[in-house]
């Protein structure tokens, strides 16, 4: 019998200045020289430009610039590129379902050199992405159930093609060769689940231009003969009576710098699928394994009623539920990072997070529920009413090296380096991060990453306690991280989406805390 609870998102906790990822300082040699990029913020009612300084003992970011965009907290500015041709910014404002263009050849001045507009495109703004001067944006449909749309502009923001996408392209990207623009379509139900539209993957070739793009898509149907097979690995399925491919809604596309096929997270349901980009084929579900928050190094802040920074261990297994997914290349090998929001379903027809003071708790397996449920302790945590509660549906695993994910439901929270194996049918755990604890009930999401060479950068945000901004994370080699620092002058709020480049990093930031 299983004595944790199963939490359906990132855990409650905290990040804070200085606070270490590993038992030890690990020595850092940079291969770039000490100004490593430079950042820009492009934040809701601020942006700022920062500089990046690394060496062997600390990380500082110091602010440069700032630009305002004069709305507050309605995503008008969300989703960030960088286009080092023309030295612009493009992102994502979804208040107003446009894109918008900054000259970003001053740093320390920002400016707005047009506005995109997509009203005519479709509902609703979702993602940008640049490619030596291409411009790809991923819009939804007014009714976000129907196909959506990929539309490609130049840095001017003239209108070059619009192309058919799946339902609600929520990320677009380019492979690195810049030959192919492929988004992850989540295919998110209407609230009520009487539409319930099928997650897929559009990949739209441009080898014979733009004006000419031709589209096809990867679909999950094969996998639907498999409901039962997939749910006994920890594929969470359970969408009100949907199919396999309905259930799956892919989050966020990860393409292998070495040409190995991309990989893209179903934040809900909890694979990783690896695609075969040249037949447009999903050719494996990975489960993601378990995160058990009862054994050492394992702990987390459940309480956001203690008044203080008690990460402790408790029993509790917590969703990966990645947002983004990042790969980069060391030793030979590719890597994967994830971002694990965690992101419970939450519709009219389907609510599956509930509080732990809240339930019943199996006093067979909770003896100490009175204790358990107490706000100080994990009384104010969500889980998920999905699992049941020590019945033989609850798995957990403990991770440590190069162990393999072995089949069971999913659990864990934080950040993960993963590694697949070749045969691209099971992950490797390549790090375990301690003293690292994300994600409390109003606060921290580690939203997304991106890589350069040995630095990691990654934004979170912890509305509870105000300590937002930019966090780096550097790995000295591929099984050992770093100290976490953040900007101690950057209190940003909800940044969602940074974009890691030569000689910029561009922040988007919902946002802004005072």
């Amino acid at each position: 019998m299983n004595k944790n609870l199963s939490t359906g998102f990132s855990m409650p906790g905290s990040l804070y200045p200085n606070q270490e990822t590993s038992r030890e300082k690990w020595a850092y040699t940079p291969h770039l020289p000490r100004l490593v990029c430079l950042i820009i913020w492009l934040g809701l009612l601020l942006g700022s430009a920062l500089t990046f300084q690394v060496n062997a003992q600390e990380v500082n970011l110091n602010v440069l610039g700032t630009f305002r965009t004069g709305v507050f907290d309605e995503g008008t500015a969300e989703i960030s590129a960088y286009d080092a041709g023309s030295q612009r910014i493009f992102f994502t404002n979804a208040d107003a379902n446009t894109v918008v263009i900054l000259d970003a050849s001053n740093p320390t001045n920002p400016t707005e050199i047009a506005t995109i507009d997509l009203s005519a495109f479709g509902g609703g703004v979702n993602s940008v992405a640049v490619y030596e001067g291409l411009v790809a944006v991923a819009v939804e449909a007014d009714v976000t159930q129907d196909p959506g749309s990929v539309v490609f502009f130049d840095v001017d923001g003239n209108f070059l093609n619009q192309v058919t996408a799946g339902a609600l392209p929520d990320m677009v990207t380019f492979t690195p060769d810049g030959s192919k623009v492929l988004t992850a379509n989540e295919g998110e139900p209407s609230g009520d689940y009487s539409v319930d539209p099928e997650g897929s993957i559009t990949i739209i070739d441009l080898s014979n231009g733009v004006a000419n793009a031709t589209v096809s898509t990867a679909d999950f149907t094969s996998f639907n003969n498999q409901f039962i097979d997939l749910r006994s690995v920890g594929i969470r399925l359970f969408g009100l009576n949907a199919s396999v491919a309905q259930d799956l809604e892919p989050e966020y596309i990860a393409v292998s710098p070495d040409a190995l096929p991309p990989l893209l997270p179903s934040r809900k349901t909890m694979p990783l699928a690896v695609v075969d980009i040249a037949s447009a084929t999903v050719t494996a579900l990975v489960p993601l394994g378990t995160k058990d928050h009862s054994l050492p190094g394992n702990g987390i802040d459940a309480s956001d009623r203690d008044n203080a920074i008690n990460i402790a261990n408790w029993p509790v297994n917590g969703y990966y539920m990645p947002d983004a997914i990042a790969a980069y290349q060391a030793n030979g090998q590719t890597y994967l990072v994830t971002a694990n929001e965690g992101d419970a379903r939450e519709y009219d027809g389907l609510e599956e997070e509930a509080r732990v003071n809240s339930i019943p708790l199996d006093p067979a397996a909770f003896p100490n529920a009175a204790e358990l449920q107490r706000d100080a302790s994990l009384g104010r945590l969500n889980i998920t009413n999905v699992n049941g509660i020590s019945q033989s549906k609850i798995f957990s695993a403990t991770l440590t090296g190069d162990q393999e994910v072995p089949p069971v439901s999913t659990s864990a929270k934080g950040i993960a380096e993963l590694r697949l194996n070749q045969e691209g049918t099971a992950l490797s755990y390549k790090i375990i991060v301690y003293g690292l604890d994300f994600g409390p009930i109003t606060g921290q999401e580690p939203q997304t990453e991106d890589t350069g060479d040995d630095v990691v950068m990654m934004h979170i945000h912890n509305g509870m306690r105000g300590m937002n901004g930019p966090v780096v994370l550097v790995f000295a080699c591929p099984t050992r991280m770093m100290t976490i620092w953040k900007s101690p002058s950057m209190i940003m709020d909800q940044p969602p989406s940074p974009a890691f480049g030569m000689p910029m990093i561009t922040v988007a930031s919902r946002c802004l805390t005072l």
